[in-house]
């Protein structure tokens, strides 16, 4: 549903601002944590969704609650490997619109951190170490989320009677 644009000025600003803010201090974080280069957390990003992209579809949509024992199999660690779609450097630069060759050396620096991998095929795939480098950075930006979009939430909820009719 399209956002209410009759919240007036000054609260449609303080939104933008209130989301620019988490934008910027999510973006600082990624960039500190690549060692400034965000075209590898962009790559990383992209390889790791692709390979999951797939079960999470499957199994969590916005309307319906998680089928039955598939949320296990990909919260599962022992099984989450086998469930994992590859990917390759082409489909992830036609994806992030980073040159196939400059992913390719991001690939590389990926690899040395240990962060993907490559099947004998050299398919794309995440390995558990961002995951595990990077729990208390996405428990945090996570946290941050969410407290962010309660902002927003309470500024258009002041908005409108009974906060209907603002999304």
């Amino acid at each position: 549903m399209p956002m209410n644009r009759e919240l007036g000025e000054q609260k449609i600003r303080h939104l933008f601002f209130l989301v620019n803010d988490f934008i910027i201090w999510h973006l600082s974080r990624v960039r500190h944590g690549f060692d400034g280069d965000l075209d590898c957390a962009l790559i990383l990003g992209e390889i790791a969704h692709y390979n999951v992209r797939k079960n999470f579809q499957k199994i969590f949509s916005l309307d319906q609650e998680p089928i039955s024992g598939q949320e296990q199999a990909v919260n599962d660690s022992s099984s989450e490997r086998v469930l994992l779609k590859r990917t390759n450097t082409l489909s992830i630069s036609t994806a992030t619109g980073i040159p196939r060759e400059t992913v390719r050396r991001k690939i590389q620096w990926l690899e040395q951190r240990g962060w993907i991998s490559k099947d004998d095929k050299g398919k794309l795939i995440v390995t558990v170490a961002p995951e595990e480098e990077f729990s208390q950075f996405n428990y945090e930006t996570l946290e941050r989320f969410v407290a962010t979009a309660d902002k927003l939430r309470k500024i258009m909820e002041q908005a409108s009677p009974g906060g209907k009719d603002l999304i």
